[in-house]
């Protein structure tokens, strides 16, 4: 998968979160600063996992990739992390 960065207007030399230079990409090509990585990374997961509805007490992502990707851009921080641990939790009782 890859994303015209062009088209959304995200420049490719800066993270697409805030002004920093690029540290790393997902799977869509989206520049992410290592701050901001871990955003990259729950999105890499939803595309591995078909977009799973995700519940994470007190906050949820839904079951398609648009809902995903918007978690990923704009959605707090808090949301990012409560997100990745509840997958690091489904994972390890799997």
């Amino acid at each position: 998968m890859k994303i015209d960065l062009d088209e959304f207007g995200i420049d490719p030399d800066f993270c697409c979160y805030c002004t920093n230079g690029v540290g790393w990409r997902d799977r869509y090509t989206l520049p992410w600063c290592e701050e901001h990585k871990h955003r990259g990374e729950l999105l890499n997961w939803g595309v591995l996992h078909r977009w799973p509805d995700l519940q994470c007490c007190p906050y949820a992502i839904g079951a398609d990739e648009y809902c995903w990707y918007v978690a990923v851009v704009a959605g707090m921080d808090e949301l990012i992390w409560m997100a990745l641990s509840a997958i690091e939790h489904m994972e390890s009782v799997a």
